[in-house]
């Protein structure tokens, strides 16, 4: 190494350094995205995983169901419970609350209306268990608004 420079050899010397921890700043750069995209890359294949999983227990669901959501048929049985009951403005037995269904045409997915009634009437937070097999509106409020109509 000289310890004079002229100009020209000065200039370069500085560039070829400059230009040398530029590359070494941007080969830092590149290591970081590449750990950053092997990162992301891990977490996608993390959550293509969990989708096929996902999608495999909604395929066996379906079949077994027939390609019905049993959670639509819940909320449309539970509806209708919560007005007959409403209606009657007291507690009814879950036969009767079958036959009341059955007559307003209601068609039950399941093989067995009492239990399918029953399992709606236990397990919507809108009703209660007053007694074996007989159930009421959770709430009073809504319990008192069948009796004045």
């Amino acid at each position: 190494m000289q310890a004079y420079l002229d100009n020209s050899q000065g200039i370069v010397y500085i560039y070829l350094v400059k230009t040398q921890k530029e590359d070494k700043k941007m080969d830092n750069f590149l290591k970081q995205l590449q750990r950053e995209i092997d990162r992301l890359t891990l977490e996608k294949q993390d959550i293509d995983r969990k989708i096929r999983a996902l999608e495999s227990a909604l395929d066996t669901y379906l079949k077994e169901t027939g390609g019905k959501s049993s959670s639509k048929e819940e909320e449309s049985r539970g509806d209708k419970i919560e007005k007959i009951i409403r209606l009657a403005g007291k507690p009814l037995h879950y036969k009767e609350v079958v036959r009341k269904l059955q007559e307003e045409g209601y068609v039950f997915e399941a093989s067995n209306p009492n239990a399918a009634t029953t399992a709606t009437l236990s397990m919507d937070n809108r009703f209660k268990r007053v007694k074996r097999g007989t159930y009421t509106l959770s709430s009073k409020k809504e319990n008192n608004i069948g009796l004045f109509e």
